[in-house]
């Protein structure tokens, strides 16, 4: 039997180091990993027709060093907003403004960046037409830096909630 015996205090000292080697990993892995909030709010849960709408979208760093992502857009957020048609069909009636643009965005620790948007209820795409009694999701994303697929399709955050527009006629 060709063994090698380690005395009790290298064997100790051998286990320690390991340890310490696997808590050193552990921390850097804690210390260095994004960790991030995403959400997107209005004011209110329901509205009045005609009534503006405030929509707030917050990137908040949970983690403990500031980190960075790219978004393939230069506004970092894209908002989009779908009314639920009586045919549970999702139309989709207004979006911000926003540029194609790869751009990069920073933020420190505890720290967020916050935009904020008004929807008056106008239809984008059909601007003659306003906004109908019902159930409005409103989308929040921030686009992969290096993604080619259409907008909605490939983000690196994403949100969504719902709010009402009632008619203030009896």
């Amino acid at each position: 039997m060709c063994g090698v015996r380690l005395s009790s205090k290298k064997t100790t000292l051998f286990a320690l180091s390991v340890t310490l080697g696997f808590a050193l990993v552990f921390a850097t892995w804690v210390v260095t990993t994004p960790k991030w909030a995403f959400s997107v709010s209005t004011d209110k849960s329901t509205y009045e027709l005609g009534e503006n709408v405030n929509i707030t979208v917050i990137i908040r760093n949970l983690g403990f060093i500031t980190h960075s992502f790219k978004s393939r857009v230069s506004d970092l957020v894209v908002v989009s907003i779908d009314y639920q048609h009586i045919s549970s069909a999702m139309i989709q009636v207004w979006y911000n403004p926003f540029h194609y643009n790869v751009t990069e965005f920073s933020v420190m620790p505890s720290q967020s960046l916050e935009r904020s948007f008004i929807w008056n209820q106008s239809n984008i795409h059909l601007e003659e037409e306003e906004a109908e009694p019902g159930k409005y999701y409103i989308y929040a994303f921030v686009p992969r830096a290096d993604s080619t697929a259409p907008l909605r399709r490939d983000n690196l955050f994403w949100a969504w909630t719902s709010m009402n527009i009632t008619s203030s006629e009896p």
